[in-house]
């Protein structure tokens, strides 16, 4: 055989054939790349409102809530009423309080407000009125107040002590004779004191000597009436004593009346006058 000779030239493409039968699906790619968004559109027009829905069953009721607070007055109710203690000695009152809103506490006596310190020890509606004098007797109030109004309770203290002289007789009383005498001897205290005049070493002045009430009256002095006298207070607290040195002089000198015309009739009454004993007045009744 002999070599091939060149190729001619390709000739004109003949007519396309029928297609030919659909193959097999390749492999899927790979996702591509998201997109830019596009521009959000025009909002649509807003729908009917809808038909309204059956009401649903009825929830489990709440536990009920605190019921609130009625406001009233302030009250106030003191006690003891009547408190009977003795000297030396604490006491204490007791003030229950009540109103809405809660009021504020007073504390007073005989009108003048107390407050808390060595005398008084005040806690809300507690007083304690520490060591206890005859001083100390007299009324308590305890005054309770708000916004609606205020209220006052009251109770009194009476304080057991042995006797204090209110009046005492002078150490030396220097009356002339013929004069009427008249001393004074008081105190105070609870129970109430009672007063008394003796004379030391010899019995009063028989018939012309008067005792009442702590008051020493005798008439027509003497000399012979010279001597001490005590003055004796008690209670079932105690006792207290004062004792006086009286003194009785001779005579008036009466030169200074002496005139052209009668002479009065005079009479001399001697009182002591305040707690000085070298302090007295002649009356002329």
């Amino acid at each position: 055989m002999g070599t091939s000779g060149k190729s001619g030239k390709t000739g004109m493409a003949g007519p396309t054939g029928p297609i030919g039968a659909t193959g097999f699906p390749g492999h899927r790619g790979e996702q591509g790349l998201t997109g830019v968004p596009g521009v959000p559109g025009v909002p649509g027009p807003r729908g009917e409102i809808g038909e309204k829905g059956s009401a649903g069953p009825t929830g489990i009721p709440g536990p009920p809530g605190k019921p609130g607070k009625t406001i009233y007055t302030p009250q106030a109710i003191l006690l003891p009423v009547d408190n009977i203690a003795d000297e030396g000695e604490n006491t204490t009152f007791n003030c229950s309080v009540s109103g809405n809103p809660t009021p504020t506490v007073e504390w007073k006596f005989e009108s003048e407000r107390l407050s808390s310190g060595l005398k008084y020890s005040i806690e809300e509606g507690i007083l304690i009125i520490n060591q206890l004098n005859f001083t100390d007797t007299g009324l308590y109030s305890c005054v309770v107040s708000s916004a609606l109004g205020s209220d006052e309770a009251s109770g009194n203290l009476t304080v057991r002590a042995a006797p204090i002289f209110t009046k005492i007789p002078p150490a030396v009383a220097l009356p002339f004779e013929s004069m009427d005498f008249v001393e004074a001897c008081q105190a105070e205290g609870f129970p109430t004191p009672v007063s008394n005049w003796t004379r030391l070493l010899q019995p009063l002045p028989s018939a012309r000597t008067e005792v009442h009430e702590g008051n020493l009256t005798i008439s027509n002095l003497s000399t012979t009436d010279s001597g001490l006298y005590e003055c004796t207070v008690t209670n079932t607290m105690g006792i207290k004593k004062a004792r006086m040195n009286l003194v009785v002089q001779k005579g008036v000198d009466c030169s200074c009346w002496r005139s052209r015309v009668k002479s009065p009739s005079f009479r001399y009454n001697w009182r002591h006058s305040g707690l000085r004993p070298s302090i007295f007045r002649l009356a002329v009744i």
